[in-house]
């Protein structure tokens, strides 16, 4: 979803560039235009919110790569044992861990 995109202009926009309507969003905003009403302002606001998105759909995936569904890191509070380890957390409470 992207803010200031709804249902009617979901499908306009899927009927007129199809599986590519990212792409054409991202490196084609003029091209916006071409959907019977989208004029600059509302493609100008459609590229805005994507551009916003972009940089928390980054964070989301930097996150992920850190926490994962793994659990190679994990908070604890320090001394406490996570999976048999031995190990204790650092001073923040974050530490490197594995689970097997």
């Amino acid at each position: 979803m992207i803010r200031g995109i709804g249902p009617v202009y979901a499908k306009k926009l899927l009927r007129a560039f199809g599986d590519k309507v990212f792409d054409v969003i991202e490196a084609e905003p003029d091209r916006l235009r071409e959907v019977d009403g989208i004029g600059p302002v509302r493609a100008g606001r459609i590229t805005a919110a994507w551009a916003e998105q972009k940089a928390v759909r980054e964070i989301m995936v930097f996150l992920h790569s850190i926490h994962g569904h793994e659990g190679r890191f994990q908070q604890t509070p320090p001394g406490r044992r996570v999976c048999g380890s031995t190990r204790t957390a650092v001073r923040t409470g974050w530490r490197r861990h594995r689970c097997r």
